[in-house]
């Protein structure tokens, strides 16, 4: 595993959620002299969520049981649903209900106190590796999606500026391409995939979904959106096979169905590879 080396660590902020003030401290001190910047000590899951909707820290690390009504685990959902931050867990209780609990939150990691030095040290270094090939993992995504955009609307373009006989002389090209059933069944697959695109919304469901699974509950906060029209394209989505809902208890979580969207992006780009090289796009 590469380290984030003392150079990177500068600029990696974290927030230290923790009720007893010594153990705070300490883990404060380790992560400085590491060359980590720690933005604040918190004791309480209200004020955890206020400092990390006003900074935007790159992780959290989160004590379970803190001060106040809100428990760690309740403070990490609102953090991980929100704003998209890691959480480690710190804790010294380790039993069976509250793992189960603590997993709600989808935490990136679980320590158990008291740790040593260089497992809190470890455990930060490889959340910050995996944390940085999502981001790399999400670029991707969107340079796909922008991808697909830009050849749709180059193909778009191209077909308007042609002249009447080059249009004859596509519409028999065609004609004759589509004669073949595997070409006809996959521009069939590509044109009922694409009318799933034609609302922006169903983009950005796309997005969130690309990393973990919400409940339409938790994607109407994250995109500010009403349920009635999400539950609309959630419904669309998941008829075309792009997203599933998995059931847990009354609530229904939604997940990305990573290779069925990949692999009508890789149908599209090959596509309109041959439709540039049929009809001289440039």
């Amino acid at each position: 595993m590469k380290s984030n080396g003392g150079k990177n660590r500068l600029n990696q902020k974290i927030l230290i959620v923790e009720d007893e003030p010594i153990p705070a401290e300490d883990v404060k001190e380790i992560l400085e002299a590491e060359g980590y910047t720690i933005i604040g000590i918190v004791n309480n899951g209200l004020d955890a969520i206020d400092v990390a909707s006003k900074q935007k820290p790159d992780m959290v690390l989160m004590d379970i049981n803190l001060q106040g009504n809100m428990t760690g685990t309740e403070a990490a959902v609102v953090i991980q649903s929100y704003f998209k931050i890691p959480i480690i867990f710190l804790t010294a209780y380790a039993d069976k209900t509250t793992l189960k609990e603590a997993k709600k939150a989808n935490p990136y990691g679980y320590i158990i106190k008291p740790y040593e030095e260089n497992e809190i040290l470890t455990t930060i270094d490889i959340v910050f590796n995996k944390r940085q090939m999502e981001q790399e993992k999400e670029k991707l995504f969107l340079q796909e999606i922008n991808s697909v955009k830009k050849e749709l609307e180059k193909a778009h373009l191209n077909s308007n500026s042609k002249t009447q006989n080059q249009e004859n002389s596509e519409e028999n090209v065609i004609s004759s391409l589509t004669t073949t059933p595997d070409i006809q069944e996959n521009e069939n697959f590509l044109m009922e995939m694409l009318e799933e695109f034609s609302n922006t919304d169903r983009f950005l469901i796309l997005d969130c979904l690309r990393l973990k699974a919400h409940s339409i509950l938790e994607l109407e906060i994250i995109l500010q959106k009403a349920q009635p029209t999400l539950y609309h394209h959630i419904r669309r989505l998941e008829q075309k096979g792009l997203i599933k809902g998995k059931k847990n208890g009354k609530i229904t979580y939604y997940s990305l169905m990573e290779h069925n969207f990949q692999t009508f992006l890789t149908s599209w780009k090959a596509w309109t590879q041959k439709f540039t090289a049929w009809f001289g796009v440039e």
